[in-house]
């Protein structure tokens, strides 16, 4: 889901967390968490679970907002 990995690096920007940040946050490496937000595959739900919690936001929030940037990509296309 494209949309997803857009908002979870759009929400990265909100809280001026880098890739290093967010894979310390996940008990990743720096280089798995960019891949998986760079390539254009699902992100699994256990990472969606840790990146939420370390965004302080509740994983099903981060869906509603990617959601809800599929749905205006769509009406402004």
């Amino acid at each position: 889901m494209e949309s997803l990995n857009t908002e979870i690096r759009a929400e990265m920007g909100r809280q001026r967390m880098t890739y290093a940040d967010l894979a310390r946050a996940t008990n990743q490496t720096r280089q798995a968490v960019q891949r998986k937000l760079t390539v254009t595959r699902a992100v699994s739900i256990g990472d969606l679970e840790k990146i939420a919690n370390a965004f302080g936001i509740t994983a099903s929030e981060l869906l509603r907002r990617a959601e809800e940037y599929e749905n205006n990509k769509e009406v402004s296309a």
